[in-house]
């Protein structure tokens, strides 16, 4: 009788290997898209089962929303939501971003949180715009076709020594 292989053990989750999920600071997705004008950074966070740190934005309205932080920015920096003009860590639908911008946490359907190009270290490439479709080269080297109204995150995923 041997013993389990470890990719047996991770699904059976025990303490080892289960995310801390009671120490995750909450949910990490984009905005909804009423959240409009320019949030500024308040805080950058360790978060725990993560690889890339996570950011604290304050929104015009005093809401404070989490997404994970792209490499460049820090606390005090003005960060454009849905609107504005394309700096690091801004947050702009694909059809807003010109060729040849690195971004990260793509959406895959128009408004679903961001699913894409999440870990630390990692980036996608914006390399057409054909009407309604953006292509983005994925970090694999896959090209992927996007609608315009996706929305990305400038620049590259925070922490890159971890790659």
């Amino acid at each position: 009788m041997g013993k389990r292989i470890i990719s047996r053990r991770r699904g059976a989750g025990t303490p080892t290997y289960r995310s801390p999920s009671h120490r995750h600071h909450g949910p990490i997705y984009h905005p909804s898209p009423s959240v409009v004008g320019e949030g500024t950074v308040v805080g950058i966070v360790h978060a725990p089962g993560r690889s890339a740190p996570v950011a604290e934005i304050s929104t015009p309205s005093g809401d404070i929303i989490r997404t994970i932080a792209s490499a460049g920015i820090a606390t005090g920096d003005a960060i454009s939501l849905h609107r504005g003009p394309v700096t690091h860590g801004a947050l702009l639908s694909l059809g807003e971003i010109p060729d040849g911008t690195l971004v990260c946490n793509l959406e895959v359907k128009p408004f679903d949180g961001g699913r894409l190009v999440r870990a630390a270290g990692t980036s996608a490439l914006v390399t057409a715009h054909a009407g309604k479709l953006v292509t983005v080269q994925l970090p694999s080297g896959a090209y992927k076709q996007f609608l315009t109204t996706c929305r990305a995150q400038v620049g590259g995923r925070g922490r890159r020594r971890s790659t």
